[in-house]
């Protein structure tokens, strides 16, 4: 959840169904506000990937696929950077399985789909910090630099 603290100069917050398709507001939402502060085509898409990713992860697993409970989105602007904040009061997840090395030459030989949510956002942004507590939801604070 967004907290209005001193932190950011702007910030904005949505609070969406647990429902495959807020998923394209969501993503609505974000690329509008990356575009007026002046991140370039392809940073916006990488931004936008990576939030959608890790929304469409608090569908799959928070809830277990149950169309209960909600996503919050809280978005701040800074002078350099814009920092979204995806969170859930899902059940939670083990954050160790978040920072394990995904093999992608490995995985793509696989012929496996889906997985790739949390390696997407930690590469797509700049800053990516996982936060988790068991049967009390997930955080992900995800920053992008302008200029990166």
């Amino acid at each position: 959840m967004c907290v209005e603290n001193k932190i950011g100069d702007f910030y904005f917050t949505l609070s969406c169904p647990v429902e495959a398709k807020v998923l394209k507001h969501i993503r609505t939402f974000v690329v509008s506000i990356a575009e007026d502060i002046g991140f370039d085509d392809e940073n916006i898409a990488k931004i936008e990937l990576a939030v959608d990713e890790i929304c469409t992860n608090v569908i799959k697993h928070a809830y277990d696929n149950k169309k209960q409970g909600k996503i919050y989105i809280c978005i701040k602007i800074f002078d350099n950077a814009l920092k979204i904040i995806v969170s859930d009061k899902g059940k939670g997840m083990k954050i160790e399985d978040v920072h394990k090395q995904k093999d992608i030459k490995k995985y793509t030989s696989s012929n496996k789909y889906g997985g790739l949510g949390t390696y997407i956002a930690s590469n797509f942004m700049d800053k990516v910090i996982f936060h988790s507590v068991p049967d009390k939801g997930t955080t992900v604070e995800m920053v992008k630099f302008l200029g990166n």
